[in-house]
């Protein structure tokens, strides 16, 4: 993880290191219904909600809390089952609704005072470390998109009732064409990209789960709040491809610009420095020549062209 000073900050005491790339395509979890009920898509959980950062299904995130009541909530899920659900707040208002021609909608509610997705994710706990200064740091996997239900309790923590959103599989020839164009440009922009590790583009060739493809994908892609947090609500696998589609279209627009415009420059300078080199070589034969012959040359000044002799070397 990184450093206390690379955290993103939030008004929830939950942050998340920068240029963080964690890949797992490991299988999900086994999760336990509630109160021994039939039906296995709902759960009772710890919740949390969380500002500008949106965690996706099945990926690795490393997080970091300052917040006391975050913190009890964390330590009162490790030693339990270790799930957490997850709520992203709604954006600012102000912020654009739409990303080239799609309007980016989600649902919201009121969870203790906050505006947040009706729509989460369900994390496990991986790992935890409590530092001398209050601060949390945990390691999250990613389980399931999950729709809040109800509020179940508030004290000592909030307690919400979830309905975990199972994926349908979708293998239709509209949608393999679509996941095969996401991989081509998501490996594009890694190929622009040295900070990505070679591993993810391993990762992403090897999945056969067109959901958890798209998933890693948004996940990883350098796109803003809003946006990341529309891929994580949509229900579609259809339209999360589409807008999937249009951001990666404009990811490799803007790294194929600044490529030629780094290709021009470097042209320039190149071209550049190849005339210093040369005029400097050239200035140098032309001295070195009259030294040897001895023959007076005329130089400019600002007064004007002004003579130089250089005495003839003899050869002793």
């Amino acid at each position: 993880m990184s450093d206390q000073n690379n955290m993103n900050n939030d008004d929830f005491g939950i942050k998340r290191p920068k240029d963080t790339y964690t890949i797992t395509i490991s299988g999900g979890e086994q999760l336990k219904p509630v109160d021994g009920g039939d039906n296995e898509k709902i759960m009772d959980v710890p919740a949390l909600p969380l500002n500008e950062v949106v965690v996706f299904p099945y990926a690795l995130s490393p997080l970091m809390l300052n917040d006391d009541k975050a913190v009890r909530t964390i330590e009162a899920a490790v030693s339990n089952e270790r799930f957490v659900a997850f709520f992203p707040e709604m954006p600012d208002e102000s912020a654009e609704d739409q990303a080239d021609g799609i309007e980016l909608k989600v649902k919201s509610i009121d969870l203790n005072g906050r505006k947040v997705s009706s729509v989460g994710v369900l994390v496990r706990i991986v790992k935890m470390l409590k530092f001398p200064d209050g601060t949390l740091r945990v390691l999250v996997r990613g389980l399931s998109r999950i729709r809040f239900l109800s509020i179940q309790s508030r004290v000592p923590f909030t307690t919400v009732r979830t309905e975990r959103l199972e994926q349908s599989t979708d293998n239709s020839i509209e949608t393999m064409a679509m996941v095969r164009n996401a991989i081509k440009q998501f490996q594009e922009i890694i190929s622009f990209s040295p900070n990505f590790p070679e591993e993810l583009r391993i990762a992403v060739s090897n999945l056969t789960d067109n959901a958890r493809i798209a998933d890693l994908i948004a996940d990883t892609l350098n796109i803003s709040y809003r946006e990341k947090l529309a891929l994580l609500t949509m229900d579609d696998l259809q339209e999360r491809l589409h807008l999937l589609t249009i951001l990666l279209n404009r990811e490799v627009e803007v790294l194929r610009l600044g490529s030629e415009i780094q290709s021009q420059v470097h042209d320039v300078m190149s071209k550049q420095q190849r005339e210093f080199f040369l005029r400097n070589s050239s200035n140098r034969s032309k001295r070195n020549w009259a030294k040897a012959t001895g023959i007076r040359i005329l130089s400019p000044s600002k007064n004007g062209w002004k003579k130089r002799i250089f005495p003839r070397i003899s050869a002793t």
